[in-house]
């Protein structure tokens, strides 16, 4: 006959342990430490400028709203997110890699793959900060393996185009994208047609692009220096340094990029007291390009050209798969396109690489109209 009723002492042992769960729960200090609090401090401290290791707005405004969409934190703003999560509420004391490990999954099937690495480098500041009140022994978040990110190609951009598994032109899109452009009088008049073809020969980022100041811009190559940024509460400056990789880097100048230069020189605002006079490109009526305004722009001018689901990166994607089937040297790619870190950098300018070698590799493979 089988048992459906617990022992004596089975239920004796499970009412101690709901009592010492309620104990623990009444005597618990208000402010005990809890991974939210933890993450609070981690966002005041990137709000306040004070964390070392960011130091772009655009950096800050994209961990802000991981915080504030993916870790848990309530938005700062009236902006809301469906994704929700106790995770935030648990002790530092009691949290375990497991616990982190299960949100992790958890935030990747809600489509949040995007943003782990972003949830793990916030978790590790929070983590961070807890060892250093040694309100913890050891980092739970130290090691967590991220899920297997969602193949590339399920992602649907916000005007319902998927987004291509290589995502990068083939040769035929890339020359019809280049004859749309020639052809596009808004875009033209806009000066993205322009971005759009230096982007197709720089592989430059678009705040990198909107950024480019004429004293950076030589014959041979342009030095990337900065980007022309939108900071809250601040509005629009130029911001000295790159997104990723070193503060500046150079880029060697094809034939058709100089003759976009001569083109951008050709509609220079004529008073240098315009607040756009130093920049290649600049806003509608001479001042510093808005990136907001700029993104919106080439979304259009790409979906006239028949590719909905192409964005900047695309184009940088495309360039730097030029370089590859160019023979560009791996390290030099790297240099060129600004993946490497400041030490690695330094390492390839000892070897003697010189961005000019990557020039046969940028002007091959190019289809012109």
């Amino acid at each position: 006959m089988s048992r459906i009723a617990p022992t004596y002492v089975e239920a004796v042992t499970a009412v101690e342990a709901v009592v010492e769960a309620l104990v623990k729960e009444l005597t618990q200090e208000p402010d005990a430490p809890t991974l939210g609090t933890m993450l609070e401090w981690v966002r005041e401290r990137i709000v306040a400028g004070e964390d070392p290791k960011v130091r772009s707005p655009r950096t800050t405004q994209q961990y802000v709203a991981v915080l504030e969409t993916w870790c848990g934190l309530e938005p700062s703003d009236e902006r809301s997110h469906p994704y929700r999560t106790t995770i935030t509420r648990t002790l530092m004391e009691d949290l375990t890699p497991g616990a982190l490990n299960d949100e992790l999954r958890r935030i990747a099937a809600e489509d949040g793959g995007s943003a782990l690495r972003h949830v793990r480098a916030m978790w590790r500041k929070a983590t961070g900060r807890a060892l250093d009140l040694r309100l913890l022994d050891t980092d739970p978040a130290a090691g967590l393996q991220l899920p297997a990110a969602t193949p590339r190609g399920k992602r649907v951009y916000s005007n319902g185009s998927n987004r291509r598994v290589d995502n990068a032109l083939t040769a035929n899109e890339e020359a019809n994208l280049r004859r749309a452009l020639a052809t596009d009088e808004r875009a033209k008049a806009q000066g993205v047609a322009d971005l759009l073809l230096l982007s197709l020969e720089t592989g430059a980022r678009m705040s990198e692009l909107a950024g480019i100041r004429w004293e950076d811009v030589g014959e041979e190559s342009v030095v990337l220096t900065g980007q022309a940024v939108r900071i809250p509460k601040q509005g629009l400056t130029w911001l000295e340094g790159l997104k990723t990789g070193p503060d500046s880097r150079e880029v060697p100048l094809t034939q058709t990029a100089r003759t976009v230069f001569h083109r951008r020189r050709d509609v220079k605002p004529e008073d240098p007291e315009m607040p756009g006079y130093w920049l290649v490109f600049t806003s509608p009526r001479g001042g510093m390009p808005d990136p907001d305004n700029l993104a919106s722009d080439v979304r259009e001018t790409l979906d006239r050209a028949g590719l909905p689901w192409a964005t900047v990166h695309t184009l940088r994607r495309t360039v730097e798969n030029r370089l590859m089937s160019g023979g560009a040297d791996p390290r030099l790619i790297e240099r060129v396109m600004g993946h490497t870190s400041r030490t690695a950098l330094r390492a390839y300018w000892d070897r003697n690489l010189d961005p000019a070698d990557a020039l046969a590799a940028l002007e091959s493979g190019k289809t012109h109209s």
